[in-house]
């Protein structure tokens, strides 16, 4: 009996403890734009290179601190035996001095603090484009993904009702039993590629909430379709007016110009500096027993220094070698420039062909899907006439289910390439963007 009382409350706390945790876990519907806008909010990556641009505008704000003297104020208390009278004398000193050098190099400081931050800046805005761009990628990919996994189940469901109905059939005699155990096969067959399609989907969906910066347990919903417009691209026109766009050429040009940079700040150093100098002292004494005296004030004291970097002149020297460095380095930058671009103009030339193959091949996928629904109306029609089973015509519609999930991969191709494009030349293709 106690078992019996046990048994009900058991199963009441599990729905209790499913109805909590369905309670507290997290809803979500995004669409492409929503999913691009959560991921440039969440993401790690996008995080971090924000804080360095926020920490490279900072120095770039307060360049003007290259001009602020160093100033440095002092204070001792001293104690000195005198053997002769065998005594000590108590002294206190206050001091204060303050300095600032000037030198030519100051400026090119100034001026790479600005350029630091003007890499970074181009960082960013490497890291928000190409996560967008892999985001939306991802999200398309879900959608495949999800419309695979629904014809899937149809083509299983479809697997199954052939099998009853062979097993109906082989049971009035209708059918031979080897019929009725190809139809079990095939069946059975499809049940782990389903299985399979499942885990893939849940696999990237896992890292599409990763990269949103989302809980494993928020339960998402993806909304839209995979549309793009029908264009057609000149490559030469697109390398002749956007290679100067690439963030990668960008980045390497700003990288010549931080060197440059460098190299002007080193060669400065190799001129004179001036240096401004104040320093003042004050002194207060104690003999034994004796209250302290009165401060004596010394006066300031103020001085021009001209210093000439006479070592810097000596051939082999560091700074000479620096310089020697930093000119090769600039060098190897600009040739390091000469290949982006050349990989530049043959990876937008690639992407274009690229493109222009996947939009052929969507013609061809929509003639097919306009075949597989001709045949269908057939099936229909021919149903209605009775001339063919429900099954003929599930079939029919089956494999128009099929050739849509082609004509949805091929999109899916199309897309990608565009993004991928996009991304190449940094610059929108459509004016509503690929959605």
């Amino acid at each position: 009996m106690r078992i019996k009382r046990i048994i009900p409350l058991l199963c009441m706390w599990m729905v209790s403890c499913v109805c909590v945790v369905s309670l507290f876990s997290e809803e979500l519907s995004l669409d492409v734009d929503s999913a691009v806008r959560m991921a440039l909010e969440n993401n790690f990556n996008i995080k971090k290179e924000q804080l360095n641009l926020s920490q490279k505008e900072r120095a770039k704000n307060t360049s003007w601190n290259y001009l602020m003297p160093s100033v440095t104020a002092t204070t001792s208390l001293a104690r000195s035996y005198s053997s002769a009278i065998d005594s000590n004398i108590w002294s206190e000193s206050v001091g204060f001095s303050a300095a600032l050098n000037l030198n030519a190099a100051l400026v090119y400081g100034m001026r790479q603090n600005v350029l630091n931050y003007e890499a970074g800046v181009l960082t960013l805005e490497t890291a928000k484009r190409g996560l967008a761009r892999d985001i939306k990628k991802a999200f398309y990919n879900l959608l495949v993904l999800q419309e695979n996994m629904r014809i899937t189940k149809l083509s299983l469901d479809n697997a199954e009702k052939l099998y009853l109905q062979a097993q109906v059939n082989y049971e009035n005699g209708r059918a031979s039993r080897y019929t009725m155990l190809t139809a079990r096969v095939s069946w059975e067959n499809m049940k782990p590629s389903y299985l399979e399609m499942e885990n893939a989907f849940r696999l990237a969906m896992d890292s599409f909430k990763q990269t949103l910066g989302l809980s494993f347990d928020t339960n998402v919903t993806i909304t839209g379709n995979i549309e793009a417009a029908d264009l057609k691209f000149d490559e030469k026109e697109l390398i002749s007016k956007y290679l100067g766009n690439r963030l990668d050429v960008q980045m390497q040009r700003k990288s010549i110009e931080i060197l440059e940079n460098s190299l002007k700040a080193s060669r400065a150093l190799l001129t004179p500096s001036l240096t401004l100098q104040y320093s003042k002292t004050t002194l207060s004494m104690k003999m034994p027993d004796v209250a302290w005296s009165e401060w004596s004030d010394t006066p300031g004291t103020f001085s021009l220094i001209l210093a000439f970097p006479l070592d810097n002149l000596i051939p082999g020297s560091a700074e000479r070698n620096t310089i020697k460095n930093t000119e090769d380095q600039i060098k190897q930058a600009e040739l390091a420039l000469d290949q982006t671009i050349k990989s530049a103009e043959l990876n937008i030339s690639s992407l274009v062909k690229s493109v222009e193959k996947a939009r052929s091949s969507l013609d061809a996928l929509n003639l097919s899907v306009e075949l597989a629904e001709e045949a269908y109306k057939l099936a229909e029609e021919a149903y209605n006439a009775g001339t063919k089973e429900l099954l003929d015509v599930q079939s029919a519609e089956l494999a128009l289910q099929r050739a849509r999930l082609q004509v949805l991969s091929g999109k899916y191709t199309y897309v990608s390439g565009l993004l991928d494009l996009e991304y190449a030349i940094n610059e929108q293709l459509t004016d509503s963007g690929v959605r």
